[in-house]
């Protein structure tokens, strides 16, 4: 979140980076299949999980030289395909393709709540005060902070991912869709040619949205049209950004850093 390190998975590695490319830590899963990843706040752990349906927590050393603590929660999932950790680094969310969200005490490794409703793979989830989950059945379900749901907003084709600012809200979907939710607006961005993959909003309320196409889209908050766009040779997987940097994940297995637009 400082921008002071990536972190990328894969396969069975997790890849901890520093923003100039050099590589501080490689972790080695017991499992195959890595494909959520997330820092907590102030990066010194870092959560990842994907096929075997468990969440493995790396608890990484202030000095290099020192040894990387791992544990795991056994989550039981099916498959994990996102992931979310509160501020205050007590609470991690998970994303199941069993419909559900399961909300897990970081502290203990315990399940608090289950998330029931989708009718399909959970794909996108952000966790705050509110919390909002979106699925593959082309549902938004929106959760208050005791798990109650609240809303719905239904009509989309297969939604891939999901990021919030405020009451912000923007979504990605397989046929290429973005749209922003403004205020209970719906409002069209411009669509990815292929799967519109991924989307991401920064503090500041600037978002981005990614695609098969290898474009990301950068939005000013309650503008339309993008103000920038990267072009890369290969289709992209996922991105992450801060205020200085860029960092994009594309499907030739290579991590790409840019300066912030």
């Amino acid at each position: 979140h400082d921008g002071s390190r990536i972190a990328s998975c894969g396969d069975s590695h997790l890849c901890i980076w520093s923003n100039s490319g050099e590589l501080i830590h490689k972790l080695e899963s017991p499992t195959a299949g890595l494909n959520a990843i997330m820092f907590t706040y102030d990066e010194r752990i870092v959560t990842a999980a994907g096929d075997d349906g468990n969440i493995h927590i790396w608890f990484l050393p202030e000095k290099n030289t020192q040894i990387v603590q791992h544990a795991v929660i056994h989550a039981n999932q099916v498959w994990v395909t996102n992931m979310d950790i509160s501020p205050d680094m007590r609470t991690l969310i998970s994303a199941g393709y069993d419909g559900t969200a399961r909300v897990w005490d970081m502290s203990n490794g315990e399940c608090v709540r289950t998330l029931s409703g989708h009718t399909g793979p959970v794909t996108g989830i952000t966790l705050g005060s509110r919390t909002y989950t979106c699925g593959a059945d082309g549902t938004i379900r929106v959760w208050n902070d005791v798990w109650k749901l609240i809303d719905e907003h239904h009509g989309f084709d297969k939604l891939t991912g999901i990021a919030t600012h405020g009451a912000n809200i923007c979504v990605t979907a397989a046929n290429g869709d973005v749209f922003s939710l403004r205020s209970g607006k719906l409002i069209p961005l411009l669509r990815h040619r292929g799967e519109a993959r991924t989307t991401k909003m920064r503090p500041d309320g600037v978002s981005a949205s990614a695609g098969e196409d290898g474009l990301i889209m950068f939005y000013q908050p309650e503008f339309e049209t993008p103000y920038a766009v990267i072009k890369l040779p290969t289709p992209i997987w996922d991105i992450a950004f801060d205020q200085e940097h860029c960092a994009i994940a594309g499907d030739d297995g290579k991590i790409y850093l840019h300066r912030a637009k």
